[in-house]
């Protein structure tokens, strides 16, 4: 049966999903497909990756269809939670999908997952949380108040403490202004784009008033740069009001000066201090949280 669910699916992608059979004739291929992949996978002594992987497609496709769909719930129920550790990565981003059944399917089968095999989906969700896309963040925060409320509290505490602070390693404030003022210069010296200039600086000057430092190379770095940093937006500011180009070439000498400073700082850099960037994983013991990725 699974290597007639694999021909059925053949056919629906090499007719272009159906666009050359007829309606009735398209859905015998996708019941059949369904049918055989689900047993594929249930009688599988490991998880055959390629025959869930499209029995995902078949899902993604088809599932607001009403007459497929309650096969696929019926599928769902029957392969086991195990499979579905397989494709976290490939279901996590659909859950931005504008179709509310296929939300809907993909929180009902994360949420089993995650009561069976919290370890595995308790990170991704973590990082999907962090989403800027409202309805991906949305739902995957409902995910993980769903395991605080099975017994999983501290592990999604430690999740986000651990992914938080992966975060400020991997880009520290040095690098994300020096990043930054490359940019805001080609707007400005290389494009003639003031405005990009300023929309490349704001968010900038937004974290570093509205963040208060939390390890010693953050504090350090405040204390070195947020002065020059302070006169420097005082004058771009200016420049929105006035529109004058001295306000622009004075606050780039504000600019140049941090950035020859964070340049020679960072050719003596050859190695990140735990205890400088992230005091709270030097100190994180006996975490219930596993290794993620492992």
């Amino acid at each position: 049966e699974a290597a007639a669910s694999r021909r059925s699916f053949t056919d629906l992608s090499w007719s272009g999903a159906g666009a050359n059979l007829n309606k009735t004739a398209c859905k015998v291929h996708v019941l059949g497909a369904i049918r055989g992949f689900v047993k594929s996978i249930v009688l599988a002594k490991k998880t055959p990756l390629q025959d869930i992987l499209r029995l995902v497609t078949l899902w993604f496709k088809y599932v607001e269809d009403p007459e497929v769909e309650p096969h696929l719930r019926k599928g769902f129920d029957k392969t086991p939670l195990s499979a579905w550790l397989e494709v976290v990565p490939q279901i996590l981003p659909r859950l931005r999908s504008p179709h509310e059944r296929l939300r809907r399917t993909i929180l009902e089968v994360l949420r089993r997952v995650a009561r069976e095999y919290p370890q595995a989906v308790v990170f991704p969700l973590t990082v999907a949380a962090k989403s800027t896309v409202g309805q991906m963040a949305q739902s995957a925060l409902e995910l993980l108040e769903g395991m605080k409320e099975d017994d999983n509290e501290q592990l999604v505490k430690q999740s986000a403490m651990v992914s938080e602070e992966l975060i400020r390693i991997s880009i520290l404030w040095h690098e994300m202004w020096d990043k930054g003022l490359r940019e805001a210069s080609r707007f400005y010296h290389t494009e003639s784009d003031p405005k990009g200039m300023v929309e490349a600086l704001r968010p900038l000057h937004e974290q570093l008033n509205a963040v208060e430092p939390t390890t010693m190379r953050e504090i350090s770095f405040q204390q070195a740069f947020k002065r020059d940093l302070q006169q420097a937006w005082t004058c771009i500011q200016r420049f929105e009001e006035t529109g004058s180009k001295t306000d622009t070439e004075e606050a780039w000498k504000y600019y140049i000066k941090v950035f020859k400073k964070i340049g020679e700082q960072a050719e003596g850099l050859s190695h990140l201090d735990l205890r400088g960037v992230s005091p709270k994983l030097l100190n994180a013991r006996n975490l219930e949280l596993a290794v993620p990725g492992t």
